[in-house]
């Protein structure tokens, strides 16, 4: 979509459009398409669909998936939701934080279309198929929030806290003889330069290795965000994705063994 130079729009009555792009963001694979006007005489009143607060969505509630699926318009799969807060990786290096799992069919031409429940809501856009009863979608509360963005200011800017990390390895957490709680948190391995997570302090991890494995040692480890316990790096990229930049957060981490606490503002993710 985003090196679209043209982009038409497929009513149900059967009639094509040319549609503008408003605005796309690649970090949550939404995009925000205008016509002019919409085709229906007088007979006809066109509606979007409700949107479901995808936040309340439970596994196992069932689904369904509209698209053209290899060119078949107007087709329906049903499935189930699998799971809730999945993490997604993208090409670009960031991850896409809360994807609603599916194993509801999804084939190439799903991508784009709604997620709704049996109430005829939709709680999330189809995004990927990475296997056999294996399927994504953005969730609408995330959708909302970057189409009404993009609609207002022409783009949607993403929190950013300027880091790379890991979950702290077994190996790391006995070579630095570790507590229960650091050896269960976040190891802050890379800080970027210039970035919100240098300006307040955080130090990155060292790289040694110990009998031929390569691990990371020394550096942060992030053992709550705001009050929050947090285990892995999926939680983290989750509290920030809910975040504006310029929005403070409390960092709980442990140092040499210490427990320290800082406040780190939140910048906008780069381009």
């Amino acid at each position: 979509m985003e090196n679209a130079d043209s982009v038409e729009v497929y009513f149900s009555n059967g009639v094509a459009m040319d549609a503008e792009i408003t605005g796309t963001d690649i970090y949550s694979d939404i995009a925000v398409l205008k016509v002019d006007e919409v085709p229906c005489d007088e007979n006809c009143q066109p509606y979007p669909l409700p949107m479901a607060n995808s936040s309340m969505i439970n596994p196992a509630q069932m689904v369904m998936a509209i698209g053209t699926p290899f060119g078949l318009e107007g087709s329906v799969t049903h499935g189930i939701v699998s799971a809730t807060g999945r993490t997604m990786p993208t090409t670009n290096g960031f991850s896409i934080p809360n994807v609603i799992q599916t194993d509801a069919p999804l084939n190439p031409g799903n991508s784009g279309g709604p997620l709704i429940d049996l109430s005829g809501e939709v709680i999330g856009v189809n995004r990927a198929r990475s296997g056999d009863n294996l399927g994504f979608a953005i969730p609408s509360n995330k959708a909302r929030m970057v189409a009404d963005a993009i609609i207002e200011k022409g783009k949607y800017e993403h929190s950013w806290i300027g880091i790379q990390m890991l979950p702290v390895s077994p190996r790391a957490a006995d070579f630095m003889d570790l507590n229960d709680e650091a050896s269960r948190g976040v190891m802050v391995v890379v800080v970027v330069e210039d970035g919100p997570a240098e300006d307040a302090g955080l130090k990155s991890a060292e790289e040694v290795k110990i009998n031929d494995e390569i691990i990371f040692i020394n550096g942060d480890i992030i053992v709550g965000v705001d009050g929050v316990e947090v285990f892995n790096s999926d939680q983290i990229i989750a509290h920030i994705s809910e975040k504006q930049p310029g929005d403070e957060i409390e960092l709980e981490y442990y140092r040499d063994g210490e427990k320290m606490t800082t406040q780190l503002e939140l910048g906008a993710r780069p381009e």
